[in-house]
C-alpha cells in the first residue's frame, strides 16, 4: 500500500482556492519518503532485490504481479522474456513494488536486453529512473511523462540528455543494461555500463543528476520517445533478468496486482427456494493457453477454509464467476480466491486474495456509496477511495465511465474484437487498481456506459450495429465495437450482478444486465438506461450535430417523434413488475446510468451553452415520461451520475413535482464539465426552495419538461496544476445514502473530492446538501415531516409573509435564523412524532404550496389551543373542544373551523363536531384550491369549500402560494404522517367544479354553436368540444337569451398573448366595453406585450372601471377555472378559487381614459365572448339564474 503523511495532505488542501474546497483536511495525498533497509542482508542478498523470473513464466500477454506494462497491449511474454510487441515509442514497464525514495542511499539496476526489429528513427532501450506525478506515488508515477533516461540510444550510451559513444561497436541483439546510482552532494551519480554477451564491457558514461530528478518509480523502456505510431517506427526489443537493488529504494511487497486482480460479488435476496444468492467475481488479467484455467472460492469456516468449488476464467472477459444459492446472510463470512500459478519449471505458486462477504444489512439503515465517472487525469483517485475505506459501505455502486477512451495513454484499439477487449481491459484494470480495497469488504454493483464500450454516446437501438460513418462514435445510433467486445465489458462490470429480469441477449447476441437486488430490505432495479434509446439522427436538431440543440428559439417538442425510445419496451416491462413487487423489501431505489432531464445548461466549456442535449434521459420526451410514469408507483430514488455535475432534483410529468426524485452523484473525477445556470441564460424559474440559491427551483428544461431543482454542484474551471486540487475544482466527489426502511427515508449526502467525509466539517458537502428525502415524495406527494429531523422546516412567528418578503435578503435571513434558533428549543423528534411543548415560534414548512391536499394527524392534551396555517395565513382551528371557558368563542363545536373567517360566514364553525378524546390521534385532511379550503376531521367534512379570509389583508384573497405552519400555544401537541399532495391544473379544476353543477344549465353542447347568436362565423367547436375564436377573427359571441342576476361558471385557456372578454349583460349590438354593464377582462397580462397596461386591463378586472388583483392567472395553456357572480349592480370574479373581483360597479365614478360606460347600470342582457383576434378557448359553460 502506499503510504501518505498528514503533513503532505496539509500543504496540498492549503493550495486550493478558498472558493472551492473545504476547511477539513485527509489524510495524506502525497507520498512520504521512508527509510530503506540495510544494504545487504546476512546471506549476501542485495538490499531490497527483486529480480524478473520472466523465464519461468509461460507465454501471455500479462507480465506478473510486480509490475504495470505501458500499455497492457504491446507487452507480452514470449519464450521466457517480456517482448515489446509494436515499435512504438516510450513502451515501458514499471516495477510498482519498488519505489526510488531516498537519493542518499545506493541503488543498483541491470537487464539483458535483444532486439527483434530495427527501428526506423528512434532506436533506443533501458532504463526510466524517476518517473513521477507530481504526487509521486506508484500508482500514478505509473502513467508519469518524465523521468531519466538511461540506456542506449542510436548506438550510444544516453543519460537524460547526455550522450556518450561506446568504446566498442553495440551489438543490440544481445546487450546487458546496467546502471548505478551513489550521492554526489546534492545530485546522483549515475553510471551506466553497457556489456556484451560475454559480459565485456562496451563502454561505460558517468553522469550527475539532481537528486530530486530520481525519485519516483523505475521501468524498463522500449524507445525513449513518444511519438505517434503512423510516423514512427521504433525498434522491438526483449527484456530478461530484471534486477534491482539498494538501499535507496522503499519496497511494498503488498503492492503487487494480481494475479487475481480483485473481487465483485452481489448478494441478493431471491425470494425464492434459493435464499440469499452470492454472486461473485474474480478478476484475473489475460493469461497464457498453458496457465491454470480456473479459480477456486474459499471461505472461512472458523479456523478451516472451505472448498465452494472452481470456476473456470472467461477467455474475454477474464473473469470467474460464482453463483452461491441459500447463503446464509445472517453474519459476515471471510473470503478467498485461490489461483494455482504454474511454471515452465513445472512447480505451481498460490495466489490469494481476501475479503468478507457482508451479513444482510437489517434492521439499520442500509450505508449506500453511488459512484459515477473516473476520468483518469485525477487517478488513483485517493482521497475518494479512501474516503469510502473510512465509511465503510454496505453497499457500492458504480454507475458507468469506469474507463474513458484515454485512459492510460496510447490510444484505443477498436477491432478487430480481439485486440479491442484487451485495450479494454488494461483501461478497465485501472478502475480496479483504484477501489479494489473497498470492493473487497462491500457488495458492488457496476453498470457500464458509453466510454466503457468507446462511444462519447451511447443509443443502442437495442444492441444493433452503428453504421461505421461517425468517427467519434458520438452521434448515430447503434454500437461502434464488436459485440463480442461489448459483451466483455457486460461480463467485467457485472457479471458479478443478481440474474438478470430476461437473460434474452438483445440484437447481435448482445447480453443484457438488467434486474433487481433486494439487499437490506431495500429493492434496487438495474437498468441499461441506453441500451434500448434510439438515435438522434431519427431527428433533426438544426445544429450540424445530430444530438446538439444549439439555438434558444429551437421548438425541441418536435424532436419528440413518435416510436422513439428511451428504456425500450423489455425494461419497461421489468419495471412495472418491479414496482408491484414488495417481497422483503419495504424500499426501493432505481440505478441507471443518467439523469432522466436535461439538467445542464453548459457543456464542455464555460460558455458552452446549449438549450438541450439529446444525450441526456429527457430525450425522447414522451419516452422519458412514459418511464417516469412507471417508476412512480415504485417510490423509488432515482440514482445515477454520467453528467460530471451532481444535482438533486425531481421529476415531474403532468406538472411539476409529480413523481421521482434523482440524485445524480458526483463524478469521481470530473473531467468534461458541465454546467447548470437557467438563471444566466433567461430560463423562467418559480417556487426557488427556502435555501435560496441561485439556479435552482422549478424550470422547464430544454426538452421542455418540468424538473425541480433542489441542489446542483456547479463547479469551477478546473486549472490547478495537481490532480487532485483540480478534481476538487471541477466539481468531483461521490454520493452517500443512508436508506433506511425503517422510516422510509433516504439521507442523501454529496460529497466534495479533497475532504474526510468523517470530519463532521459542513463545507465538505456541495451547497444545499445534505437532504433527507421520504419514500412518499417520490409519488409526487410531498412528506413535509420526514419522521426522523426537522429537515424541510424552520420556526416562524405569527408574521405578516408579505412584512418577510419586504425585508433586505439579509434582514429576512437574520430574522429566520432567530426564529429557528428559538423553535428548536420547544420542538423535537420522538418516535417518528413531532412534539411542541406548547411554546415558542410555529414550525414553517421551507416550501410554498399553492393547490394541495394536506393530511396529518395531531394529538393533544386538555387546554391545549394550536391550528395549521394554510399558505402562512391563519388557521384550521385546533383546540379543546370541552374547555367550558372557551365555548362563548366556539370551542363546543370543535375543531377543523377557519378560525379568522368573519363570524357567520361559511366555514367559520365547523359543520360537525368531530374530535377525538384527548390521547387519541386525530385525522386531519385539508383541501385548499386558491382560497377554496375544505376540512374534513376524523373522516367528517367540518368545512365545505369555504373560502378563507386573507387574515393579513382582508381585501384581497390568500397568497398564491404560502407554506403550511403548525401553530401551538397552551401545552403540548404532537403530530405524525404530515404529507401533501400537489395539486395540478387539472385536479385543481375537478375540485373547483365538482359536485357543484346544482340548477346550473349548460351553454355549450360540446358539438355547435346552438343557442349562441352574433359573430358565429368567428368562432368554431373544436374536436375537443372547446369553443375557440378563429385566429385572425373576433366579435362578440352572445347567448340568444338575456339574463339579469346570474352565475357563470366556466373554463378558460389562452394562447400566448391572448385576448377576450366576456360580455355581460351586454346588448347585441356595439362594444361590451362600453355598451354591456361590463366586459370582464380575458387577458393574458402575464406576457411582456402587455406589462405597461393599465391595472383595470388585467384579467378578470371590470375592463377600464375596477381593476382585479393580479397573480392568480395560470400560465397560457393551462385551463382556468373562472366563476362570475352578477347580482343588481355588484359583480364577483372569482378565479382558480381566489375572489379577484368584487364590486358594486354603481360606485365607480372614475374609468380609464374617461371613457363612458353608458351599459354600466343595465339590469339584463346577453352573456358571450368579446373576441379580438387570438385563438382563445373556452368549454364548460354553466349558467344559473338567481
Amino acid at each position: 500500500m502506499s503510504r501518505y503523511s498528514r503533513r503532505d495532505s496539509i500543504k496540498l488542501l492549503g493550495v486550493l482556492p478558498a472558493a472551492s474546497v473545504a476547511g477539513s483536511t485527509v489524510n495524506g495525498f502525497a507520498a512520504e519518503n521512508e527509510t530503506a533497509e540495510n544494504a545487504v542482508s546476512q546471506s549476501g542478498v542485495p538490499a531490497n532485490h527483486h529480480q524478473s523470473s520472466w523465464d519461468n513464466d509461460h507465454d501471455r500477454i500479462w507480465l506478473g504481479k510486480e509490475y504495470w506494462a505501458n500499455p497492457m497491449e504491446d507487452w507480452k511474454v514470449i519464450d521466457g522474456a517480456a517482448e515489446c510487441v509494436t515499435p512504438g515509442g516510450r513502451r515501458n514497464v514499471h516495477l510498482i513494488t519498488h519505489q526510488l525514495t531516498d537519493a542518499q542511499k545506493p541503488f543498483a539496476m541491470s537487464v539483458s536486453v535483444s532486439r527483434v526489429q530495427e527501428g526506423k528513427q528512434d532506436d533506443s532501450v533501458g532504463f526510466l529512473i524517476g518517473v513521477h506525478s507530481e504526487l509521486n506515488e506508484t500508482k500514478s508515477n505509473a502513467f508519469a511523462g518524465n523521468g531519466v533516461p538511461v540506456g542506449i540510444s542510436d548506438g550510444k550510451l544516453t543519460i537524460g540528455a547526455k550522450t556518450k559513444a561506446p568504446d566498442r561497436e553495440i551489438d543490440p541483439t544481445d546487450v546487458k543494461i546496467a546502471v548505478t546510482g551513489k550521492p554526489s552532494g546534492n545530485n546522483v551519480e549515475l553510471t551506466l555500463t553497457v556489456s556484451d554477451s560475454k559480459g565485456e564491457s562496451l563502454g561505460s558514461f558517468t553522469h550527475e543528476v539532481a537528486a530530486d530528478a530520481v525519485l519516483g518509480n523505475v521501468a524498463i523502456v522500449n524507445n525513449f520517445q513518444m511519438k505517434p505510431l503512423p510516423r514512427f517506427g521504433g525498434a522491438r526489443y526483449r527484456f530478461a533478468d530484471w534486477n534491482v537493488s539498494g538501499e535507496a529504494f522503499t519496497v511494498d511487497p503488498d503492492a503487487v496486482f494480481g494475479p487475481i486482480l480483485w473481487t465483485m460479488y452481489s448478494l441478493s435476496d431471491s425470494r425464492s427456494d434459493e435464499g440469499f444468492v452470492l454472486k461473485l467475481s474474480a478478476l484475473t488479467p489475460p493469461m497464457g493457453n498453458d496457465d491454470n484455467d480456473e479459480i477456486q472460492l474459499q471461505v472461512r469456516r472458523g479456523e478451516v477454509w472451505q472448498s465452494l468449488g472452481k470456476a473456470k476464467l472467461d477467455h474475454d472477459a477474464w473473469t470467474a464467476t460464482f453463483r452461491i444459492p441459500n447463503w446464509d446472510a445472517s453474519e459476515d463470512v471471510s473470503f478467498q480466491v485461490v489461483y494455482g500459478q504454474r511454471h515452465k519449471d513445472g512447480n505451481e505458486t498460490f495466489h490469494d486474495w481476501t475479503g468478507t462477504i457482508k451479513a444482510n444489512p437489517e434492521g439499520r439503515p442500509v450505508k449506500f456509496a453511488p459512484l459515477t465517472c473516473q476520468n483518469d487525469y485525477g487517478f488513483p483517485y485517493a482521497p475518494v477511495a479512501e474516503n469510502l475505506l473510512r465509511l465503510d459501505p454496505d453497499l457500492l455502486y458504480f454507475s458507468g465511465d469506469q474507463i474513458y477512451e484515454g485512459h492510460g495513454g496510447f490510444g484505443i484499439i477498436r477491432e478487430p474484437a480481439e485486440d479491442a477487449i484487451v485495450n479494454y481491459l488494461r483501461k478497465y484494470y485501472q478502475f480496479g487498481w483504484a477501489f479494489r480495497e473497498p470492493m473487497r469488504h462491500s457488495p458492488t454493483l457496476c453498470i457500464p456506459d458509453d466510454h466503457d464500450v468507446f462511444q462519447g454516446n451511447i443509443w443502442g437501438e437495442g444492441g444493433a450495429a452503428m453504421d461505421q460513418g461517425d468517427p467519434g462514435a458520438s452521434s448515430k445510433g447503434g454500437y461502434r465495437e464488436p459485440v463480442r467486445m461489448v459483451n466483455a465489458v457486460h461480463k467485467t462490470c457485472a457479471g458479478h450482478h443478481p440474474d438478470p429480469f430476461d437473460p434474452t441477449p438483445a440484437k447481435q447476441g448482445m447480453s443484457v444486465y438488467y434486474g433487481d437486488m433486494v439487499y437490506g430490505g431495500v429493492s434496487f432495479a438495474i437498468l441499461g438506461d441506453r441500451q434500448w434509446k434510439s438515435g438522434p439522427e431519427r431527428v433533426e436538431t438544426g445544429s450540424g450535430r445530430a444530438d446538439h440543440v444549439l439555438d434558444r428559439n429551437f421548438d425541441t417538442s418536435a424532436l419528440d417523434k413518435p416510436g422513439l425510445e428511451l428504456l425500450g419496451e423489455r425494461q419497461e416491462t421489468f419495471l412495472k413488475a418491479w414496482a408491484d413487487d414488495w417481497r422483503n423489501a419495504s424500499i426501493k431505489v432505481l440505478l441507471s446510468q443518467t439523469v432522466f432531464a436535461g439538467v445542464a445548461t453548459h457543456h464542455g466549456g464555460y460558455d458552452g451553452y446549449l438549450k438541450a442535449d439529446l444525450d441526456s434521459g429527457g430525450w425522447p420526451q414522451t419516452a422519458r415520461n412514459r418511464a417516469i410514469d412507471i417508476i412512480r408507483k415504485s417510490k423509488a430514488l432515482h440514482v445515477n451520475g454520467d453528467q460530471h455535475l451532481t444535482s438533486l432534483c425531481q421529476y415531474g410529468v403532468e406538472r411539476q413535482r409529480d413523481s421521482n426524485w434523482s440524485f445524480c452523484v458526483p463524478a469521481i473525477s470530473a473531467g468534461y464539465p458541465r454546467w447548470w445556470r437557467p438563471d444566466e441564460v433567461g430560463m423562467p424559474h418559480a417556487n426557488r426552495p427556502h435555501h435560496g440559491l441561485p439556479q435552482t427551483g422549478e424550470y422547464l428544461d430544454g426538452l421542455g419538461n418540468h424538473v425541480y431543482v433542489y441542489a446542483v454542484g456547479n463547479p469551477l474551471v478546473g486549472k490547478a496544476n495537481n490532480r487532485y486540487v483540480k478534481a476538487h475544482e471541477k466539481g468531483s466527489g461521490f454520493g452517500w445514502i443512508l436508506i433506511d426502511p425503517k422510516t422510509q427515508t433516504y439521507e442523501c449526502h454529496s460529497f466534495r473530492f479533497l475532504i474526510d467525509a468523517t470530519d463532521g466539517n459542513p463545507e465538505n458537502e456541495f451547497p444545499g446538501w445534505p437532504v433527507t428525502l421520504h419514500a412518499d415524495d417520490n409519488t409526487g406527494n410531498v412528506r413535509l415531516f420526514n419522521g426522523v429531523n426537522l429537515d424541510g422546516w424552520h420556526g416562524r412567528t405569527h408574521f405578516d409573509p408579505a412584512k418577510l418578503d419586504a425585508m433586505s435578503t439579509e434582514e429576512r435571513a437574520k430574522q429566520l435564523s432567530q426564529w429557528d434558533e428559538e423553535a428548536r428549543k420547544h420542538w423535537s423528534v420522538e418516535n417518528g412524532e413531532l412534539v411542541n411543548d406548547g411554546q415558542g415560534p410555529y414550525l414553517t414548512t421551507n416550501d410554498e404550496y399553492e393547490d394541495y391536499e394536506l393530511n396529518l394527524q395531531y394529538k393533544t392534551i386538555a387546554g391545549a389551543d394550536s391550528g395549521v396555517y394554510l399558505k402562512g395565513s391563519p388557521q384550521v382551528q385546533i383546540w379543546d373542544s370541552t374547555d367550558e371557558a372557551k365555548f362563548k368563542l366556539g370551542a363546543n363545536l370543535g375543531s377543523g373551523g377557519l378560525w379568522n373567517n368573519p363570524a357567520g360566514a361559511p366555514g367559520k364553525d365547523p359543520l360537525v363536531l368531530a374530535d377525538r378524546p384527548f390521547g387519541q390521534w386525530n385525522d386531519l385532511r385539508v383541501v385548499q384550491v386558491g382560497s377554496r379550503t375544505s376540512v374534513w376531521l376524523n373522516d367528517q367534512m367540518v368545512v365545505d369549500r369555504a373560502i378563507m379570509d386573507n387574515f393579513w389583508d382582508r381585501g384581497k384573497p390568500l397568497r398564491r402560494r404560502g407554506p403550511i405552519q403548525l401553530q401551538t400555544h397552551g401545552g403540548e401537541i404532537r403530530w405524525r404522517d404530515v404529507w401533501l399532495k400537489p395539486l395540478g391544473a387539472d385536479a385543481a379544476n375537478a375540485y373547483l367544479s365538482d359536485g357543484q353543477d346544482g340548477d346550473f344549465q349548460p351553454l355549450t353542447d360540446g358539438k355547435t354553436l346552438d343557442g349562441w347568436v352574433g359573430a358565429v362565423d368567428d368562432y368554431e367547436v373544436t374536436p375537443e368540444g372547446t369553443i375557440r375564436c378563429k385566429p385572425g377573427r373576433g366579435g362578440n359571441l352572445l347567448t340568444a337569451e338575456e339574463y339579469g342576476d346570474f352565475v357563470v361558471r366556466l373554463f378558460i385557456k389562452l394562447p400566448p398573448k391572448g385576448n377576450n372578454g366576456l360580455a355581460i349583460r351586454a346588448p347585441i349590438e356595439g362594444n361590451p366595453a362600453y355598451v354591456a354593464m361590463t366586459e370582464l377582462q380575458v387577458l393574458d397580462h402575464d406576457h411582456p406585450a402587455y406589462k405597461n397596461i393599465d391595472p383595470r386591463q388585467a384579467h378578470g378586472s371590470a375592463y377600464g372601471m375596477v381593476a382585479a388583483t393580479r397573480g392568480y392567472l395560470r400560465p397560457a395553456g393551462q385551463w382556468n377555472f373562472q366563476q362570475v357572480r352578477v347580482v343588481g349592480s355588484t359583480i364577483e370574479v372569482e378565479l382558480n378559487g381566489n375572489v379577484i373581483l368584487n364590486a358594486d360597479l354603481s360606485n365607480v365614478t372614475e374609468t380609464m381614459g374617461d371613457q363612458p360606460h353608458p351599459g354600466k347600470d343595465r339590469k339584463t342582457g346577453h352573456f358571450g365572448f368579446a373576441g379580438h383576434g387570438d385563438g382563445v378557448e373556452f368549454k364548460d359553460v354553466m349558467i344559473r339564474r338567481l
